[in-house]
């Protein structure tokens, strides 16, 4: 690259399987002025075989080509948030909801039923409530 100031170069970005099949596909375009080095990341499926891929990129400037390859593996990897765990947390939520919905209702009965045999008792006192089963007695 000869000329002065900013030029653009078209880059490609290609991975392919051992087979030729393109996994991802992506192009850009860099503003480049004299020597340039960048990183790029990429997300690979989460139903990616672990095995051996291509990574191929291509520049185009001016009607001239440039082209690197490299090969690198995917080896397999835990995946804490995949489909099948997500899907586990999901089901434990709704477990956990209706349990606290449960322990709710029968707080809430027990709550109702305390408040009936109130209304039905009158005035309180110790003697009353031991009466009713509702407190043990003193030990002295």
């Amino acid at each position: 690259m000869q000329e002065i100031g900013t030029v653009d170069v078209n880059v490609e970005y290609l991975i392919k399987d051992n087979e030729g099949n393109i996994i991802i596909k992506n192009s850009e375009t860099l503003g480049i002025e004299t020597k340039i080095s960048f990183l790029r990341e990429f997300n690979l499926p989460l139903d990616i075989n672990p095995e051996k891929y291509m990574l191929y990129v291509k520049l185009t400037y001016n009607g001239e080509i440039a082209s690197a390859s490299a090969w690198f593996s995917v080896t397999e990897l835990f995946m804490p948030f995949s489909e099948i765990t997500v899907s586990a947390w999901s089901w434990l939520l709704t477990v956990i909801v209706i349990l606290i919905i449960i322990l709710i209702l029968i707080i809430l009965h027990e709550i109702r039923k305390m408040k009936k045999q109130i209304k039905k008792l009158g005035k309180i006192d110790e003697n009353t409530l031991v009466k009713e089963k509702l407190i043990k007695t003193k030990r002295r």
